[in-house]
């Protein structure tokens, strides 16, 4: 596994890309540079392959199982809710997600699929 962290004035896509997901301690690393480099390339953008590697590690996430061992307990919520979060922020950093510009409220439901106000009979 290739790993490379290599904070600079001009830093490589690699670097840039980990230093947005947190990923910088090489004993610790979820992701190998050649991994990094993939999903750079598949993506064609920074901030997309952040975005990408987010939701990769939710993934891995969502696959282990909870636990209880005596005075021992592993839940998995706590850090999936942290990366959620971290999810929302760097969609909102890149401009990725999808935003509601309309700044207005429903005045009916949406869920019952009306468009236009109810007649209660009133003239």
């Amino acid at each position: 596994m290739t790993f490379t962290f290599a904070p600079s004035a001009s830093p490589d896509t690699v670097t840039t890309i980990r230093y947005h997901v947190g990923d910088t301690d090489r004993d610790t690393a979820m992701w190998d540079d050649e991994t990094i480099a993939m999903v750079y390339a598949l993506e064609s953008s920074i901030g997309g392959a952040v975005i990408s590697l987010i939701k990769q590690a939710r993934l891995r996430l969502a696959a282990e199982p909870d636990m209880k061992a005596d005075w021992l307990q592993v839940d998995w919520r706590r850090s999936d809710a942290a990366w959620k979060d971290m999810l929302a922020e760097k969609k909102q950093e890149f401009g990725l997600g999808w935003q509601d510009s309309s700044g207005g409220q429903h005045s009916y439901r949406p869920d019952t699929l009306q468009k236009e106000a109810p007649d209660y009979g009133e003239t």
